[in-house]
């Protein structure tokens, strides 16, 4: 019953359990019976929470991975989790990377690739001190890692906004604390078929009304497209990204929102084969489920 339907065979979408169902299973005698609850079938946020401080490790590193939208506020205390396999899960949904500076200074060599060094940079979790040995390498990627990153300094912040690299520079002016004007002394360039991957806290915010409003409300296209990931915003954010001069805010609203079949703009089945499908936009690409 907590796993769902046809786990050995062909999986097929479930219907929700009642809700004093999933809470009953979630504090069931058989540890197998919480690890499995929630794979397939939908569970409401509370379950997930009390599987989340469930007394076996594996109860919870199975939660981790698989409450998809789990909020970082649920997450963060589990990096310090008594198990390794926890602390691994925890920081791979937060997209974070534990470890001394002088760890974190290894795992950033041993990521290879330009892409790699950066991701690394950007979930690491910084001090001051690393902060500078990374900037100090003088690697464009590593930079771009720096810029994305939620804990960069504000003086490297600044020192970043005028870095000789644009992708560095668009990086910076993602940033969620900067105000717009801030942003728009930023020299950065957005086109209709330039991709952006969206830091980790873009879906860990899609819930935040408040940010999200901040996005959308944006004079830059980028922070719009982040706007348009979450499938929360209220109506009147809805309309204004329906209406959006850039292609591909208009794509990911359709694909990622509810009201997206009566956004205007979209007609004919182009519309319905595009929302709900996690297709591939023109100039932003959805991030992998965890």
């Amino acid at each position: 019953m907590a796993a769902g339907p046809e786990v050995h065979g062909r999986w097929r979408k479930a219907d929700p359990l009642p809700d004093e169902v999933c809470a009953a299973l979630a504090r069931d005698e058989d540890r197998q019976v919480r690890a499995w609850l929630g794979m397939f079938v939908p569970v409401p946020d509370e379950v997930w929470a009390l599987l989340l401080a469930d007394p076996e490790a594996k109860v919870r590193e199975s939660a981790l991975y698989h409450w998809r939208r789990a909020p970082i506020e649920a997450v963060r205390p589990l990096l310090d989790d008594p198990d390794p396999a926890v602390r691994r899960a925890a920081a791979h949904v937060a997209d974070v990377v534990l470890g001394s500076p002088a760890e974190i200074l290894e795992q950033v060599a041993a990521a290879g690739s330009g892409r790699g060094r950066g991701r690394t940079v950007a979930g690491a979790v910084l001090t001051g001190e690393l902060a500078d040995r990374l900037y100090a390498t003088g690697d464009e990627n590593v930079r771009a890692g720096l810029a994305a990153n939620r804990g960069l300094p504000d003086r490297l912040v600044t020192a970043l906004a005028s870095d000789e690299s644009p992708a560095v520079r668009l990086a910076v002016s993602l940033r969620p604390e900067l105000t717009e004007e801030r942003r728009a002394a930023i020299d950065w360039h957005v086109g209709p078929e330039d991709r952006i991957f969206p830091p980790a806290w873009v879906m860990q915010s899609l819930t935040d009304p408040v940010l999200m409003r901040v996005c959308a409300e944006s004079a830059h296209p980028g922070m719009r497209r982040f706007a348009a990931y979450s499938p929360h915003l209220p109506g009147d954010l809805v309309d204004r990204l329906a209406a959006d001069e850039d292609f591909v805010v208009r794509m990911l609203l359709c694909e990622n929102h509810p009201a997206a079949s009566r956004a205007p703009g979209w007609r004919g089945s182009r519309r319905a084969r595009i929302r709900g499908h996690g297709c591939w936009s023109r100039g932003i690409r959805r991030p992998p489920r965890s």
